[in-house]
C-alpha cells in the first residue's frame, strides 16, 4: 500500500483530520477501518512508526494468534466468568468484559469478509481451540499474521485512510478549540504538532520497555506513560504478560517442563539442583498458559498457585536474570522470562472513551488494544486481546466518527 511520511506537510496544507488513529497494531488498523467507514465519511489519518507489523500483534513467535469468539449465550457467559475471575488481583469491569463477549462473533465474520487466513476444519469452518487459562475450546487461529496485516492494509486504502509512516508519537495534546492532537517526531520532517476533531490511541503496551521482550517493532513503549500525562485514568499497569523464552532460539518453554519431574538446574553458585515435591505438584495446572500468571488462578473448579513454578526458576537466576536448566538427556539451555504484553492502560468505557480517575470522558480521546483496560485484568484470557483489538478497536473507531461530526 502506499503511503506518506510528510504528515507535517499534508497538516499545514490546510487539509484538516477528522480522526486521528495512533499504531497500526490489529487495534490501530481496525479502528481506523471503522472510522473510515461511519455514514459521516470523516477523514481518517493513521500514524505509525513502522512500515510494516507492528507491536505486539505481530510479534507472534509461530506468527499466529488465538482469538477468542464465544459463539453461544453459555459460552458468553462462561467467557466473562473467567474473565472477571482471572482479573484478580487487579480490575476489570464487568460491562466491558460482556461487551467482549457479545461484539467477538461479530468481528470475527468482519475478518472472515476480508479474507483472513484462518485455521480451518474438514468442514471448511474455523476450528476452535482450547486457549490460555480457559478449559473450553473458543479460541480461532489467525494463521498468517503478515497476510492477515497485508489485507488490512489494503481495505484502509480502499477506505482512503492516509496512512503516514516514519511517525512516532511523543505527547497526547488535550483538547484546544474543540480540537485534540499529538505532538509527533519523524526523521525527515522533525517535529510537528497534528490536532483532529478525535484521536484514537493505540500505541501498545510498556512490554518493549524491558531488557528482554518480544513485544515487536515500532512501539517504543510510552503508551501508557502519554496516556497517564494526558490525565487518564490508568489500571492494571502492574500486570505485565511474561514468558519463559530459550535466549537461544527464542522459543516459548514451560514451567511445566523447566521445573518438572525430568529438569535439573544449574544455580548461580555451580550446584545442580532439582524441583522439590511442591513444585512438581504444580506441574498440570502451570501447563494450562504460557505466560506466568499474578496470583491464584482458577481452572476446573480448582485454584492454585502454579506460578510457584515460575518463582522457583526465578529464584535460581544469575544476576543477568538467566536460568542455566537441563531437561531429560538434553544439553543445557539458558532460559529467561521476556516481556511480552501489558493488561493494563487507560481504563475506557463502553464507547471506549478515555476516562479519568474520576471515570470522567477525557474529550476527544479514545483508546483500544494494549493501550485500554478494564476487559480484562492482571491476568487474561488466551486470544482476549485479539478479540478486545477488533471489539474495542471497531468501537472507539464509530466513537471517534460521532465524535468529529458532532
Amino acid at each position: 500500500m502506499p503511503h506518506n511520511t510528510a504528515l507535517p506537510t499534508f497538516d499545514r496544507q490546510n487539509h484538516p483530520i477528522d480522526v486521528l488513529v495512533l499504531g497500526s497494531g490489529l487495534g490501530g488498523m481496525r479502528a481506523a477501518w471503522s472510522a473510515a467507514q461511519a455514514s459521516s465519511r470523516p477523514r481518517v489519518a493513521l500514524l505509525t512508526l513502522a512500515p510494516g507489523p507492528s507491536g505486539s500483534s505481530f510479534a507472534n513467535y509461530n506468527r499466529q494468534l488465538g482469538m477468542q469468539v464465544p459463539l453461544t449465550d453459555q459460552e458468553r457467559e462462561d467467557f466473562v466468568a473467567e474473565a472477571l475471575g482471572l482479573a484478580r488481583p487487579g480490575t476489570a469491569f464487568p460491562d466491558l468484559a460482556s461487551l467482549l463477549a457479545e461484539q467477538a462473533e461479530a468481528r470475527l465474520r468482519d475478518l472472515q469478509a476480508l479474507g483472513a487466513p484462518l485455521l480451518q476444519g474438514e468442514d471448511g469452518l474455523p476450528l476452535r481451540r482450547q486457549a490460555c487459562f480457559s478449559p473450553h475450546a473458543r479460541a480461532v487461529i489467525l494463521t498468517d499474521l503478515a497476510r492477515t496485516h497485508a489485507l488490512l492494509r489494503a481495505k484502509l486504502q480502499d477506505l482512503n485512510v492516509r496512512v503516514f509512516t516514519g511517525q512516532q508519537v511523543t505527547r497526547l495534546l488535550p483538547a484546544r478549540n474543540n480540537l485534540v492532537g499529538a505532538e509527533i517526531h519523524s526523521k525527515n520532517d522533525g517535529s510537528a504538532v497534528v490536532r483532529a476533531r478525535a484521536v484514537v490511541v493505540a500505541l501498545g503496551g510498556p512490554a518493549p520497555l524491558a531488557e528482554r521482550n518480544i513485544a515487536g517493532p515500532g512501539n517504543p513503549g510510552q503508551g501508557w506513560e502519554m496516556l497517564a500525562s494526558l490525565g487518564a485514568g490508568m489500571e492494571n499497569t502492574d500486570y505485565l504478560q511474561y514468558l519463559w523464552l530459550n535466549l537461544d532460539s527464542l522459543e516459548f518453554r514451560s514451567p511445566a517442563i523447566l521445573a518438572g519431574a525430568d529438569a535439573v538446574i544449574l544455580t548461580p553458585d555451580g550446584r545442580e539442583a532439582a524441583p522439590s515435591a511442591k513444585v512438581l505438584a504444580l506441574a498440570d495446572a502451570r501447563r494450562t498458559h504460557c505466560p506466568a500468571a499474578w496470583g491464584p488462578i482458577s481452572f476446573q473448579g480448582k485454584t492454585t498457585h502454579d506460578y510457584g513454578m515460575d518463582q522457583w526458576l526465578q529464584a535460581h537466576a544469575n544476576d543477568q536474570g538467566v536460568v542455566r536448566v537441563k531437561v531429560g538427556k538434553a544439553p543445557w539451555e539458558h532460559v529467561a522470562l521476556f516481556a511480552q504484553a501489558g493488561n493494563g492502560g487507560a481504563r475506557i468505557d463502553a464507547c471506549a472513551r478515555v476516562l479519568d480517575p474520576d471515570s470522567a470522558p477525557v474529550p476527544g480521546f479514545y483508546a483500544c488494544g494494549e493501550c485500554a483496560t478494564g476487559m480484562h485484568g492482571a491476568n487474561r484470557l488466551g486470544g482476549a486481546m485479539v478479540a478486545a483489538t477488533q471489539v474495542f478497536g471497531h468501537i472507539a473507531g464509530q466513537s471517534a466518527a460521532r465524535d468529529a461530526a458532532g
